[in-house]
């Protein structure tokens, strides 16, 4: 196991310590739950001194460092990163609403989480269940409700009779697309994972093309039933919600936000729709949406309405609010019967050949 007095050199960690204040809650001395509001506080969860947790913070280490992830030792200035004492990193991640044991071993995949740069902390922390406090109202009505599919390996092809509900992801290199093919997979037969050891999430390469397939299935009976589908990412530092369906104005053949096939097996929606074998109509995966991202569909019995989105008016953005507001209609039946599915997946630049 770890020594006890160990120094953990890691990135952004004034950054991560500050999304705690004012947000987490700690157990203080008398026993009750306050507020985390400041450093001095912070100390006293950590069960460390004050004047200790400052160094610490501004990378005052009194031995040399060794460090986590391939960090240089010192910056051009001589400041060292600034760490935490080996023995306090459990308590620290619970703070953020992690289920994390009392020790780590030097090879724990928790010790890696927390070196991770600022941005993907966040991401990882989100997606293991963390950071209440920071969650939207329709962030939490998506952890509840959404029907997500295991990654690719199992089960029939989607569209196939008695195919697995659920929201798919079909991509690969555009001129692939032109050519037939069969057993397509997301990743080549016998090619390495580049986020094998990071993440379970599918992978999709930048610059490829895809199709999305939504297969309603049994997860809500009624029909027809309207659909609204749009993408979760990360664009310049800021999380933004991009419509697929309905759409704005393009050049694709887009299918009416609509499923009226009363036949469950094969009532599935295929994003976009029209084209030929030798030349589809598919999406680019594009390159500056962040590396972790969410596709999103609704379908409920009732049109979902132009008072959180409408193609004209808002373009290719969804305000955040809105998306509130319609985790607010669909929990009190506003829309009637409804069904929730997400599919998160990786984005990443395609290996040199």
């Amino acid at each position: 196991m770890s020594p006890p007095d160990e120094e953990l050199f890691l990135p952004h960690l004034p950054e991560k310590v500050r999304l705690l204040y004012g947000n987490a809650t700690y157990r203080t001395d008398q026993g009750t739950t306050a507020p985390l509001l400041n450093q001095k506080q912070l100390a006293q969860a950590l069960g460390i001194d004050a004047g200790d947790l400052s160094r610490a913070l501004s990378g005052d280490s009194r031995r040399s460092p060794k460090l986590d992830s391939g960090f240089l030792d010192a910056d051009r200035e001589g400041n060292l990163p600034p760490f935490l004492p080996g023995r306090v990193l459990p308590r620290f991640l619970r703070l953020f609403g992690l289920k994390v044991p009392d020790r780590l071993a030097p090879d724990d995949l928790w010790r890696k989480l927390a070196a991770l740069p600022f941005e993907e902390f966040l991401a990882e922390v989100k997606r293991r269940g963390g950071l209440e406090f920071l969650r939207s109202p329709w962030d939490r009505f998506v952890a509840a409700h959404s029907h997500r599919l295991d990654p690719p390996g199992g089960g029939e092809r989607a569209g196939e009779k008695n195919a697995v509900e659920g929201l798919t992801i079909e991509s690969k290199a555009a001129a692939d697309w032109r050519r037939a093919r069969r057993n397509d997979r997301f990743i080549a037969p016998g090619q390495p994972d580049p986020a094998a050891e990071e993440s379970d999430l599918p992978v999709h390469y930048v610059g490829d093309r895809a199709r999305i397939t939504l297969a309603v299935g049994r997860a809500v009976r009624e029909r027809p039933l309207h659909v609204f589908v749009f993408q979760d990412v990360v664009i310049d530092g800021r999380r933004r919600f991009i419509p697929l369906l309905p759409a704005p104005p393009a050049d694709f053949v887009m299918p009416k936000p609509l499923l009226p096939n009363p036949d469950l097996h094969d009532d599935v929606l295929l994003l976009p729709c029209g084209g030929t074998p030798d030349n589809p109509q598919v999406f680019e995966v594009p390159s500056a949406w962040g590396l972790r991202r969410r596709l999103t569909a609704v379908v409920a019995q009732k049109a979902m309405g132009a008072e959180f989105y409408e193609a004209q008016r808002d373009q290719w953005e969804i305000a955040p609010e809105r998306l509130d507001r319609l985790a607010e209609g669909l929990e009190s039946r506003v829309y009637g019967a409804w069904a929730l599915f997400v599919y998160d997946y990786l984005a990443l630049a395609r290996p040199m050949a």
